[in-house]
């Protein structure tokens, strides 16, 4: 995985060609504060966000790993933040503030995916991701993913026939 971050960043591998879509994400409502123990106390009574969560996401290379979280009939698009200082100013904006936004946490959850909240939303029922995941085997959780074949690696799938391809010409020269 480090050689394939490394290939993104010298702009070797397009990343168009690891891009993967998941349609229908449910969206429910979870307190920001993740607090357990405010919970149980039930003194505290935090706040209900709009909440979704994702597999982890390739943001290594400066956030760029996710490209579109939005609505899920690809019209509307959502601004994505990645730092909570970043997402404190988006109330300031002078003409997007009343336009939705997402929070993506980088902190992996208990149950191994990213914790996402939607603010300036409050009629969404399912969202669309498109990114960069770093493992694309817990795509097979969210059942109604766009891409049917996991193999749309074709700039990866050419260049490994290229190499394997010369390999056996050089060794029955």
């Amino acid at each position: 995985m480090a050689l394939i971050k490394a290939y993104i960043l010298k702009g070797v591998i397009p990343k168009k060609d690891l891009l993967r879509q998941i349609n229908c994400i449910p969206v429910d409502c979870k307190d920001i504060e993740n607090c357990r123990q405010c919970e149980k106390a039930d003194s505290f009574g935090g706040t209900p966000t709009m909440h979704f969560e994702i597999p982890p996401v390739l943001t290594d290379f400066g956030g760029e790993g996710i490209e579109y979280i939005g609505s899920p009939d690809m019209l509307n698009s959502f601004t994505v933040y990645t730092s909570p200082t970043a997402m404190g100013y988006h109330k300031y904006r002078r003409r997007s503030a009343s336009k939705p936004y997402v929070y993506v946490s980088s902190a992996i959850n208990e149950n191994g995916m990213i914790d996402c909240y939607v603010f300036n939303a409050p009629f969404l029922k399912r969202i669309s991701v498109i990114a960069v995941f770093k493992d694309e085997r817990m795509l097979e959780k969210f059942g109604c993913s766009c891409d049917e074949e996991t193999e749309n690696t074709s700039f990866l799938n050419a260049e490994i026939k290229d190499r394997l391809t010369k390999k056996k010409i050089y060794y029955y020269r």
